[in-house]
């Protein structure tokens, strides 16, 4: 009999088919069982096929030769492959992106868009892989992944808003690509919302195909200015009264109907002033 292949090393998921080269031979194999070898397992084969690291014994007896055998061992080692498992499918939404990660330790990997870091950012449709392989042993592993995009969901709101209190904003949000919406987190769903106090609304907008977006306002409820320019005056010809807003305020803009901006006018003609 030929003696067995040295002591092979591996990739897990592969397998080693053993068949000495013998004529008229019966074999007898076996392992390590608690560390003992031990022979005569009942496998007579002449092949033997081995899928997980072990020492195999192989005796050979020449028919007919009483005395006539041979015993050699092989041991064999499988080692780990990367792990690489993206799935079949995935989806992302137009701006979105999604992590591909094929890290493992001791690996290099090459991407089909010829990057060699461990994962890749993915920002749009299309198929992509990656081979990854163990610098020291040389096991091998690939994944494909196909990623469809969507359109994505658009949402539009005014711009933060300042108004005097007794006003009311009606907020009604530009959608595009969407299936339904809520607002501030709630089951609301109308197409507007009419606001009354100060505070941060939003609204959500998402799609049947997941996409989804969002887009915040803060609206801002101020005091009106209070002042009072008394009651109504008579005034003889010739003269002239000062108005005078009461309090006077700071940081207050005035307009009045002679069309003056100053905090205080004098008027000399009768007539509705304010």
């Amino acid at each position: 009999m030929y003696p067995l292949p040295t002591d092979t090393v591996l990739c897990e998921g592969s397998s080693l088919t053993i068949k000495p080269q013998c004529i008229n031979g019966i074999f007898e194999w076996g392992e390590d069982i608690n560390s003992i070898p031990t022979l005569n397992l009942g496998i007579r084969d002449s092949l033997y096929v081995v899928n997980n690291s072990r020492t195999v014994y192989i005796k050979m007896i020449q028919n007919g030769c009483n005395g006539c055998e041979q015993t050699d061992s092989i041991k064999i080692t499988f080692v780990p492959k990367p792990s690489v498992a993206f799935g079949r499918y995935g989806s992302l939404c137009t701006g979105d992106s999604i992590k591909l990660d094929a890290t493992f330790p001791g690996a290099s990997h090459f991407w089909s868009t010829g990057d060699t870091a461990a994962y890749i950012w993915v920002k749009q449709g299309g198929t992509y892989w990656v081979n990854s392989i163990i610098n020291q042993t040389g096991c091998t592993s690939s994944d494909t992944i196909t990623i469809t995009e969507y359109p994505a969901v658009q949402v539009t709101l005014p711009q933060d808003t300042i108004l005097c209190q007794g006003e009311t904003l009606t907020l009604i949000p530009g959608i595009v690509n969407a299936t339904s919406h809520t607002w501030n987190g709630t089951s609301y769903n109308g197409d507007s919302l009419v606001v009354t106090q100060s505070g941060t609304y939003w609204v959500t907008a998402i799609n049947n195909n997941g996409c989804s977006s969002s887009d915040t306002i803060n609206v801002t409820f101020k005091p009106s200015p209070l002042f009072s320019l008394g009651n109504d005056t008579t005034i003889c010809g010739g003269t002239f009264i000062d108005l005078v807003p009461s309090p006077l305020q700071n940081n207050v803009n005035y307009l009045w109907s002679t069309n003056s901006t100053s905090a205080t006018i004098s008027v000399a003609n009768p007539g509705l002033i304010g």
